[in-house]
């Protein structure tokens, strides 16, 4: 983060303290016992809380957008995933990073039609994506779609598919190296998000997405 200009040391200790951990400090500020001495916290120094946030925001922002190079040039670099470039997006939006894996038109790029196991391509993607996502503190959301083809199997719907294949990719995520702790949650929402409305048959509408939340609440400006 960049220091504000006359900003006193007990400030900057503050500054340094929220960035640490910054759940840990709001629950020592609040109850009175902060990490700072008596009479001094975020509240009523230079740094205003907000004026943090924004810089938190920021340097998350940078460090996704980092996560986000580096795994698109692992994609044109890995030879065996190479082709897949159409089918994976990696995005920074206001929410966060969302790497999307999406099948093409001729599907099976990542789960054969109906299954919840992984293609050889899909594991080695996310042996990629695993060390890159646990170099950041942020949580991990781990969402599985389906089409809106129903399946043939008795008592096994979309539902229970778009979960399976969910869970299937958080395993080879902390095979790779993800913490399980990061596991914020893992959501399962078979065909009621179709990325393609007008085709719901169509194989891009099967996909995984993991989405890394910003730590802050408040509304990137892009500033």
């Amino acid at each position: 983060y960049k220091r504000q200009v006359g900003m006193d040391e007990s400030a900057k200790d503050s500054v340094q303290a929220y960035f640490n951990d910054p759940s840990g400090y709001m629950k020592q500020a609040t109850s009175g016992n902060g990490v700072l001495p008596s009479g001094t916290s975020l509240f009523n120094t230079e740094a205003s809380f907000a004026e943090l946030a924004r810089i938190r925001r920021t340097r998350e922002r940078e460090q996704f957008e980092a996560i986000r190079d580096r795994l698109s040039a692992s994609l044109r670099a890995d030879e065996a995933l190479q082709g897949l470039g159409e089918q994976v997006s990696i995005v920074v939006t206001d929410e966060g990073l969302r790497i999307q894996l999406e099948e093409s038109d001729e599907g099976s790029n990542f789960f054969a039609s109906g299954s919840a196991n992984l293609t050889r391509a899909a594991s080695a993607l996310l042996a990629q994506i695993g060390p890159e996502i646990s170099q950041v503190e942020n949580r991990v959301i781990v969402e599985g779609h389906t089409d809106a083809a129903p399946l043939s199997r008795s008592g096994y719907s979309n539902w229970e598919l778009s979960g399976d294949r969910a869970n299937a990719a958080r395993r080879a995520l902390e095979r790779a190296g993800l913490s399980p702790d990061r596991v914020l949650e893992v959501r399962g929402y078979a065909d009621r998000q179709l990325s393609d409305p007008a085709r719901p048959f169509a194989a891009n509408n099967r996909r995984i997405t993991l989405l890394l939340p910003y730590t802050t609440g408040i509304v990137d400006t892009g500033a």
